[in-house]
């Protein structure tokens, strides 16, 4: 009761993602820049002591810090890692903050990731520790270089400035950025050793805001299509894909969600269509988002999700690559997915919303090679003409784009080579 007390007095914390501190005095809530937080790391004793390892022939060990395995983006990458004889990967299962404070303490969440990574043949540990509610210091895991998986939800004791002494910090997206956004400009990307983006695009417009630790390397999540193969199954029914943003609230940021229009009635759709396998494949937030939502609630999320296993199939996980490759169609009003799904050929619905965040110039082209949907009556229509009647008008635009875009899509190659140069020295910047 005092120590409630007391930080509703006065409390300070740092907040990494941001670089700010946070004063709270009386319930008021003053921000500013932290200076210290702000500095990029000088990277050149972890850098050295990782040549001298690669001189003596040791194993570089690469750690992947995964908070939610659905957004899982490196299956290529750790792929080509294991197979090289200089680097040793290792899954660092981890849980977001947020998760933390539930009633399991996390605990459901964390074993989740853990078996997901281990249930496929990955060497994996936990960077958690369930039963004492606190996080394991990255430092035991004899890291050397760091990938992370999302700038946000993780704690300051594995945050960059607390790793920045023993291992190489990089990234590259989980997603796609096709917005206009001041979330893809946080100062976690300025303090990486290497930010490895997507297209020479992205990388000028970063470079014009003074970033200096750039690498384009293309799409390594979708390196994946290379490895997998469609199932040849003769007079199957169709597969349709049911995605849905969690960003439906008029407070969200990017607000591209649906849901509130869209979820009942896609549902109410879905059983409607029984010749037709469905699958239900919502943002990994959304079941958060709608159990947070006073119009919602955690009953609802579970009759609702319930409701989908009933006529079809439920996938929240990583590792949705066969299950997209084997289907016919995507809806959804997702961001990413509007690029991942097309390598498959299959055509994408996309719900559009009024007032969402503005698309970039590459979100542009992209969605002009999509079936844009904005009201479920247009939906409706267009299934029936695309779907019912096999007439997938836009499907050769669609491959001639994907085409061009991807070329051969050796992302993860181009990232194993940047840090076999690295640590040989012939590359520094």
């Amino acid at each position: 009761m005092h120590k409630r007390f007391f930080n509703f007095l006065l409390s300070i914390h740092k907040n990494h993602e941001t670089s700010r501190f946070e004063i709270t005095f009386l319930g008021i809530k003053i921000k500013f820049l932290c200076k210290k937080l702000l500095k990029t790391p000088d990277y050149s004793k972890v850098l050295e002591k990782i040549k001298e390892k690669y001189k003596n022939k040791q194993k570089i060990r690469v750690g992947f810090y995964v908070c939610e395995n659905a957004k899982w983006n490196a299956e290529d990458l750790y792929n080509l890692l294991e197979k090289s004889e200089e680097f040793e990967p290792v899954i660092l299962a981890s849980v977001l903050v947020r998760d933390c404070k539930g009633k399991d303490n996390g605990k459901d969440i964390l074993q989740e990731n853990y078996e997901f990574f281990n249930n496929n043949s990955k060497n994996v540990v936990k960077v958690y520790d369930e039963e004492k509610r606190e996080y394991i210091p990255l430092k035991k895991f004899d890291l050397d270089i760091l990938f992370y998986q999302q700038p946000w939800g993780i704690p300051e004791i594995h945050n960059i400035d607390c790793t920045k002494d023993f291992a190489l910090s990089c990234h590259f997206h989980y997603g796609l950025h096709i917005f206009k956004s001041k979330i893809t400009d946080m100062f976690f990307y300025r303090k990486l050793f290497t930010y490895f983006i997507t297209n020479e695009n992205e990388k000028m417009d970063l470079l014009k805001k003074g970033y200096s630790n750039l690498f384009v390397i293309g799409f390594p999540k979708l390196d994946i299509y290379k490895t997998i193969k469609k199932e040849n199954v003769d007079n199957k029914k169709k597969t349709i894909i049911y995605a849905p943003h969690f960003s439906y609230d008029k407070k969200s940021i990017l607000k591209i969600g649906t849901f509130d229009k869209n979820g009942e009635k896609m549902l109410a759709f879905a059983k409607q269509h029984p010749e037709y396998n469905w699958v239900f494949k919502p943002h990994p937030v959304l079941r958060h988002q709608l159990s947070l939502d006073n119009k919602y609630g955690v009953d609802y999320v579970e009759k609702y999700y319930s409701e989908w296993e009933k006529i079809g199939k439920k996938y929240e996980q990583g590792n949705y690559f066969d299950l997209f490759l084997n289907s016919d169609l995507m809806i959804t009003d997702c961001s990413s997915f509007l690029l991942e799904y097309l390598p498959t050929n299959a055509p994408l619905f996309r719900f559009e919303r009024k007032g969402s965040a503005p698309l970039n110039s590459f979100g542009k082209k992209l969605v002009q090679n999509l079936y844009r949907i904005n009201n479920f009556s247009s939906f409706e229509k267009m299934f029936d003409q695309v779907i019912k009647n096999d007439a997938d008008f836009m499907k050769n635009q669609r491959v001639e784009f994907i085409n061009n875009i991807l070329g051969e899509n050796v992302g993860s190659e181009k990232i194993v080579n940047r840090l076999l140069s690295c640590i040989r020295g012939e590359d520094f910047s």
